[in-house]
């Protein structure tokens, strides 16, 4: 590899790290935060998936969105799907909580829909499966959305009146 394919390959993952630092820092939108609920053992489509397999949405190569896996390779982390797929999906769909599984799949519900009976990935696997802060194959790396601004109340402690 030249020194000018070198400093293209330098300058790509620059310019993606600076996309990345863009996205977010767990910010969904203007009022909603995703907040990291553990990494979970998951079972695809069959019964006991951690979140309903019939909400899922696909984001992976040919289905819809296409993931930027190349910024994924600079970043070190899966803050696309994350936020600007699967979480401001969850909060179109009014849902309490989102779930990345293989990548590129989002899995949504609420509290009642919540299944978390496979248990939490060990502590040792972690690394490997929900690496970038995804769930790869059968893990689900669980999120619940926030709303931080939902039931703040402005005070006028401050104000000269």
């Amino acid at each position: 590899m030249g020194y000018s394919s070198v400093l293209i390959l330098v300058l790509v993952c620059v310019a993606i790290a600076t996309v990345h630092a863009m996205i977010g820092d767990g910010t969904i939108d203007h009022r909603h935060i995703a907040v990291p609920q553990g990494c979970y053992n998951s079972r695809g489509d069959m019964v006991g998936n951690a979140l309903p397999y019939k909400s899922i949405s696909n984001h992976r190569d040919n289905h819809g969105n296409n993931i930027l896996w190349d910024m994924w390779n600079c970043t070190a982390d899966g803050t696309q799907i994350i936020f600007e797929f699967c979480g401001k999906e969850a909060v179109a769909l009014k849902k309490d909580y989102f779930g990345v599984e293989f990548y590129g799949e989002c899995y949504f519900g609420n509290e009642d829909e919540l299944s978390l009976d496979q248990g939490l990935v060990q502590l040792s696997e972690c690394d490997q499966r929900c690496k970038w802060d995804v769930g790869g194959p059968h893990t689900m790396m669980i999120y619940k959305v926030e709303d931080v601004l939902g039931g703040y109340t402005c005070s006028n402690k401050y104000s000269r009146f």
